[in-house]
């Protein structure tokens, strides 16, 4: 009603002034010219409908029913033509925090380096002292003062009866040392006789295999008369001992000998079942063994495992005077079905003792103090056990470690005789871990915390490569962890793939990554199977700055569905 009001009115007064609608400087005239001007914007600017002058003339102020929010940078919401839009409904709305990555683990606990001191203490008058305690001694291992040990006293000195297997080379070449060491074993025997040692012995022979087997050990104690017989039996069997030379010469063509053949014989000697177990190992020469190191005897020289296995069974200890070589003194590597496999020597394997063969040649050392130690460690006065500090000495080998103990200085008469100092690892413990890899992906390092039962300690730690260091390896059995972020920032979300029972085509899709459109080449969608459709992100998303993922602890995602 009021167009056709206005309509009415414009055409009345144009009609009515159309003679007078003329720009004359006069103010009449000027009046009949606004008049119908005026009408005019009047007719306009009340009108409740604007038209827009172009080609289609659509109206569009009208919007589709539950329309997703448009992005007016991005432009891809395309309204349709008025009324005719089309209903968008949410299909998926999700939030994804970002997360810090955890990597857990726990510093091993090795087994611990137990040391142990045996010892006697005399007087000035070189009479055994005992009853002495714990606060009597002062100990150190690199002038580090050991605090914290367990102490044996015994008010007479444990007396035990002691095993000892007699093991030597006898090929040619030993004869010179198989002269001198009858001696030596003879006087020994004595002098045990004498101090009211009890023990018993008996001999091996060996080259390219054992020639005479330890059948029988000779009983040796003071104590008890009727072993007066076997010990002169004992020496005899001593004194006829011989290196073989010419055709009889058991050592063959080969060099080495097989003192590990030997070693696995002495296990099976008639051991007491109570008594402390030793070999005396010597020659001159390398050994042979399986599969690298057969010689002359083929498939009959032993295996290492064989040999470790023997000396665990038997729970013999080995003196060995050999040449220093890897499998006498030092860890042996051979290769066994194809594998590289490294095994302790066999002092270690035994906790025994080595000597080298050159200086007991040379009277460096003499078969005296072989015997005199083997007696030291099975009867003592005293004994302290300690723990090596687990962070600078456990992993040190015992021969290399500096231990020593002394009398209190208020007992300045006192003094340490026939010390002997073992361990149950004479090699050293392994050490303890200082580093761990926490990822095979790049780690951001100013994202990196580090805690030790819950402590902080960031500060004593860096990081290279994607692995932790500590300047100190944690203690053992601590619990340690470490949060990080990842460098591609896709690692940080868990933005997985998205899976529908229908099937839908790009177009009926539209999403929103915190709230900001998402371009089609951020996403895929594939149809597997037939009514089913898959969503994938590209990691292009995540590197997008529109997006703002690196910047925000979340990512929040819109799905729409056209109708």
């Amino acid at each position: 009603m009021k167009r056709f009001f206005y309509w009415f009115l414009l055409k009345f007064l144009t009609i009515s002034h159309r003679k007078e609608i003329y720009f004359y400087p006069n103010s009449d005239s000027f009046s009949r010219f606004l008049v119908p001007f005026i009408t005019l914007w009047l007719y306009w600017s009340c009108s409740p409908v604007q038209f827009n002058v172009g080609k289609d003339h659509h109206v569009t102020n009208h919007q589709p029913v539950n329309a997703p929010p448009s992005n007016s940078e991005n432009h891809l919401l395309h309204p349709a033509p008025d009324f005719e839009a089309p209903t968008w409904y949410l299909l998926k709305e999700e939030t994804y925090q970002k997360k810090r990555r955890i990597f857990q683990t726990e510093q091993e606990s090795l087994e611990k380096n137990k040391t142990t001191l045996h010892f006697q203490v005399y007087d000035a008058q070189n009479r055994p002292v005992h009853r002495l305690q714990s606060t009597d001694f002062l100990i150190w291992e690199s002038d580090v003062p050991i605090n914290q040990f367990d102490f044996d006293s015994n008010l007479q000195i444990k007396t035990k009866v002691v095993d000892i297997v007699f093991a030597v080379d006898v090929t040619g070449s030993m004869k010179p040392t198989i002269d001198s060491a009858k001696q030596h074993l003879i006087r020994f025997i004595e002098n045990t006789r004498n101090k009211g040692y009890h023990t018993r012995m008996c001999t091996l022979t060996f080259g390219d295999y054992t020639v005479k087997n330890c059948g029988r050990f000779y009983n040796n104690n003071i104590f008890d008369p009727t072993s007066d017989a076997e010990v002169k039996e004992l020496m005899n069997e001593i004194n006829s001992l011989k290196a073989i030379t010419g055709p009889q010469n058991p050592g063959g063509q080969d060099f080495n000998e097989n003192p590990m053949g030997a070693l696995i014989d002495a296990s099976k000697a008639p051991w007491g079942t109570q008594n402390l177990r030793y070999v005396i190992l010597i020659t001159d020469d390398g050994f042979l063994y399986s599969p690298d190191n057969q010689g002359s005897i083929g498939k009959k020289a032993p295996y290492m495992h064989q040999v470790q296995e023997a000396i665990q069974t038997s729970n013999m200890k080995i003196f060995a005077i050999t040449p220093s070589l890897p499998g006498y003194n030092l860890p042996f590597t051979v290769r066994e079905k194809g594998t590289k496999v490294t095994y302790p020597s066999i002092v270690d394997m035994s906790g025994g003792k080595h000597y080298d063969f050159n200086d007991f040649i040379a009277k460096k050392i003499s078969l005296d103090q072989v015997l005199s130690e083997i007696l030291v460690d099975a009867t003592t006065s005293y004994q302290i056990s300690f723990f090596a500090d687990e962070l600078r000495f456990a992993h040190i080998p015992l021969k290399q470690r500096k231990i020593r103990i002394e009398p209190h200085p208020k007992h300045t008469a006192l003094k340490i005789v026939n010390l002997a100092i073992s361990s149950n690892l004479p090699s050293g413990r392994a050490e303890y871990k200082k580093s761990w890899k926490i990822s095979d992906y790049e780690v951001l390092p100013n994202s990196i915390k580090v805690t030790v039962n819950g402590i902080d300690v960031t500060a004593v730690t860096h990081w290279r490569e994607n692995t932790i260091y500590f300047s100190q390896p944690p203690a053992p059995g601590s619990k340690i962890q470490v949060t990080f972020l990842y460098a591609n920032s896709r690692l940080n979300f868990d933005l997985l793939p998205i899976f529908w029972n229908l099937e839908v085509t790009p177009s009926d899709l539209l999403l929103f990554v915190n709230g900001q459109t998402l371009s089609r080449s951020h996403y895929q969608i594939v149809h597997p199977e037939p009514g089913t459709t898959t969503l994938y992100f590209n990691d292009s998303l995540f590197t997008d700055e529109q997006y703002f993922i690196n910047q925000l602890e979340k990512i929040e995602l819109k799905v729409f569905l056209r109708k």
